[in-house]
């Protein structure tokens, strides 16, 4: 989340006279930026979508006369 959208966030919830929430919030929102990570990955994008990937299918179909199309 971008801090514009948590300071907004944060005057709502002082004009509704809730600074206990505000209190909540802002901890959550230390522990939700110091949380993430990156996933370290030990090949190249390219070859490990390559691993994962099936061989293409020769798929032959045909189409009814009403415009619906079926597997031969």
């Amino acid at each position: 989340m971008d801090e514009k959208t948590q300071k907004d966030i944060i005057t709502v919830l002082m004009k509704a006279n809730r600074p206990d929430l505000v209190a909540v919030l802002l901890t959550l929102f230390e522990e939700i930026d110091s949380d993430f990570e990156y996933e370290e990955q030990d090949e190249p994008y390219e070859e490990f979508m390559e691993g994962a990937s099936v061989p293409e299918e020769d798929v032959t179909y045909g189409e009814t006369s009403d415009g619906f199309f079926y597997l031969k």
